[in-house]
């Protein structure tokens, strides 16, 4: 499996991300919004929904940040 994408966010780095994303909205370009969106924390409630519809394959594949999650519910999750 690949491995998961990570990231702690300062605040500062959360703002410069929407930035850029409402940016690509306005151009029009949806997939680099979705690339931004992807890097900012999935909210562990909403991750651990998602693992149970797509799988957490799809997850990691997609590039979804899901620091949050493990930090919520241990780095096991990741494997259960």
């Amino acid at each position: 499996m690949t491995k998961p994408f990570m990231k702690k966010l300062t605040p500062k780095e959360r703002e410069e991300i929407v930035d850029k994303a409402v940016e690509a909205l306005d151009r029009g370009d949806e997939d680099e919004y979705d690339r931004y969106c992807c890097m900012l924390p999935l909210a562990p409630e909403s991750a651990n929904a998602l693992k149970q519809s797509v799988g957490l394959e799809a997850l990691i594949a997609r590039g979804i940040n899901l620091i949050e999650a493990v930090e919520a519910y241990g780095e096991d999750w990741l494997s259960n």
